[in-house]
């Protein structure tokens, strides 16, 4: 990028500045994003993001908020997997280490909004505890309607694990 920071700004194309934040040799920021993705498709299916990713790069889902700003990726954490009623306090830890990576927005993977039963609660925990923070449901495209991912993922994971893992 070109342009120089003219410090009494506030911003560049939507950059916030901060030197107080993720400290490093850049003299501006751009607008950095987090995804926080479901155990159950990464770490169990091994799913590998990549149309998160292709999305993420090429401006569609919900990442087409994004057109013609800089952005990167400040990080890409998995949730703590479904742990019952521990489920909706864990997230926290997961978000912090995005913000603490500078995360302005952090995306709920599209599987995440489709598979979680804490969704709506992790969604309000999130908003009070990152008032700052935009959190946004969804990534990619949906390949399929909510209830054919749905049936696909538990599928899988029943031949994967033996069982479906999905509340």
């Amino acid at each position: 990028m070109d342009e120089t920071f003219n410090e009494d700004s506030a911003s560049i194309k939507g950059c916030r500045y901060s030197n107080e934040e993720y400290p490093g040799p850049r003299r501006y920021y751009m607008k950095r994003i987090g995804i926080i993705t479901c155990a159950n498709t990464t770490k169990i299916l091994d799913c590998p993001l990549s149309p998160c990713l292709r999305d993420f790069y090429d401006r569609k889902g919900e990442f087409a908020r994004y057109k013609g700003l800089d952005t990167e990726l400040a990080g890409i954490i998995s949730c703590q997997g479904c742990l019952g009623g521990l489920a909706p306090e864990a997230i926290l830890s997961k978000a912090n280490s995005l913000v603490h990576y500078g995360a302005d927005n952090i995306h709920l993977a599209y599987c995440l909004v489709v598979l979680c039963p804490y969704l709506s609660k992790y969604i309000t925990i999130l908003k009070e505890a990152y008032p700052k923070v935009e959190i946004i449901p969804g990534t990619h495209e949906p390949h399929a309607s909510p209830e054919e991912t749905r049936r696909s993922i538990s599928r899988f994971l029943r031949i994967k694990v033996g069982r479906n893992i999905v509340p």
